[in-house]
């Protein structure tokens, strides 16, 4: 194992960097996530004026971490 793990960082070192943020940012992505959620709840639950708009920019928050997402698996 220890061989394997050596010959894989000789070869792309970068992985030391690449697997901690894309796992880092589907942690992030799964927080998103949650806060899109409860801000769909508490519109339900609360009508306000701004309510659709808070809903937006979570939405908008979500879409832009899973572009954030797709580009670090493409560029990394």
């Amino acid at each position: 194992m220890g061989e394997l793990l050596r010959n894989i960082l000789q070869e792309s070192p970068f992985l030391l960097i690449k697997i901690p943020i894309i796992i880092l940012l589907l942690l992030y992505i799964s927080y998103t996530f949650i806060v899109m959620r409860q801000t769909s709840i508490m519109s339900k639950i609360v009508e306000i004026d701004v309510s659709q708009t808070v809903q937006l920019l979570s939405l908008i928050h979500f879409l832009t971490s899973l572009f954030l997402l797709v580009y670090a698996l493409i560029f990394l």
